[in-house]
């Protein structure tokens, strides 16, 4: 069997690299990769003439296109593998939507990875570019979906998108939790130890985080906050924090293998406000496995995996706030002082979230259900 996984590039970050990274050698299909989508400056190096031409989008657009015709023909794959986004713009829809077409013409088997979705889609009567129209027709046309939560399987069957479709997880990268004790506590120190791992932009509810941890610390020294990543809100969420004199909030920068696994070991909860069209964000698996509570709205795929004082506790988004925060920082300022005075809780999350992690996340266990659906894909007719 012949695979052509259409994927972001290196340089444009995020889940869906970390995705096929993860499981990459765990695949026993004969598998090719073609890397498409904006690069982003944090991500990729930014002094070279081909960061900048993939900046470009129309030359971008002409040679990503031309490069997947080309694969498509010489490789000849079995299944077409393509990764989209329901994104605010569309511009993900749109996008792929061109290479499904090809896949069609040239008679290909398509399966569609659905990854993020924009939260205004959910529940809506209508796909994005209207349920008649010939975007929504092609991408109907595949022959599987898959999706990161029953929610978005319903909007799918909502919009006429028949079956099969198949909830699926994203993955953590093995070399994060390999050669490490796990089970080592990181959760008795003198001082409770928070931390976000992500893109750093707004929407991932990081100005209710810091409003958080600005409550936690005038009732106790004893917390600290890091942030570790970049992103385009990176420069504006410093700039808060200087301007209310908050301390011991710690900035990393992106992080990646060793350095990523520091900080993990040395946190004690992780906090994940997003109120963003996340699918399944690999980092909350990724602090799952390394047994840290999670302190997290249950956006997207995240409500199939976290269940609230038993994974650590769920922040229910709030409306109308006239500081316009999406999360009430009280509410989720509580729930950490909660876990950070409870060993016992916190020891049973940690103990749970390691064990659920190794059964469901791990990437070997990914890639035998992803292969698993490449079968049922080939047997379709």
């Amino acid at each position: 069997m012949k695979v052509l996984i259409v994927k972001d590039r290196p340089s444009a970050g995020g889940g869906i690299v970390n995705y096929y990274k993860s499981i990459d050698k765990y695949l026993t299909v004969d598998v090719k990769y073609i890397n498409i989508g904006k690069a982003f400056s944090y991500y990729g190096k930014t002094n070279s003439l081909i960061y900048l031409l993939k900046r470009l989008t129309p030359v971008r657009l002409f040679f990503d296109y031309l490069k997947f015709l080309v694969l498509v023909i010489l490789f000849c794959p079995d299944i077409v593998h393509i990764n989209v986004s329901l994104d605010k713009e569309k511009r993900s829809i749109y996008r792929e939507a061109l290479n499904v077409l090809i896949s069609r013409i040239f008679r290909k088997k398509v399966l569609v990875f659905w990854r993020g979705w924009y939260g205004d889609y959910h529940n809506k009567g209508q796909f994005p570019t209207g349920n008649d129209s010939f975007v929504c027709k092609l991408y109907r046309s595949a022959e599987g979906q898959i999706v990161l939560s029953n929610q978005f399987k319903e909007d799918l069957q909502r919009w006429g998108f028949k079956e099969p479709a198949f909830v699926e997880t994203t993955t953590i990268d093995r070399d994060l939790t390999d050669n490490i004790d796990i089970d080592s506590s990181k959760l008795s120190r003198k001082s409770t130890n928070l931390i976000f791992l992500s893109r750093v932009e707004k929407e991932k509810g990081l100005f209710e985080l810091i409003d958080a941890y600005k409550i936690l610390k005038q009732k106790n020294v004893c917390y600290r906050l890091m942030i570790a990543g970049d992103g385009p809100d990176l420069r504006e969420i410093k700039k808060y924090v200087f301007k209310n004199n908050i301390q011991d909030i710690i900035f990393t920068g992106f992080v990646k293998g060793e350095e990523k696994v520091n900080c993990f070991k040395e946190s004690s909860i992780f906090c994940f406000l997003s109120f963003y069209g996340e699918g399944m964000p690999n980092a909350v698996l990724e602090a799952m496995a390394m047994g840290l509570p999670i302190v997290s709205s249950d956006v997207g795929g995240l409500k199939d995996i976290l269940e609230d004082g038993k994974t650590g506790f769920i922040v229910n988004r709030v409306e109308g706030r006239e500081d316009g925060h999406k999360f009430n920082p009280t509410e989720i300022a509580e729930k950490i002082e909660k876990l950070s005075q409870d060993d016992t809780l916190r020891k049973s999350m940690s103990d749970y979230n390691t064990k659920y992690a190794k059964e469901k996340f791990y990437p070997e266990k990914v890639a035998k259900r992803l292969e698993n659906i490449y079968k049922e894909i080939m047997q379709s007719k």
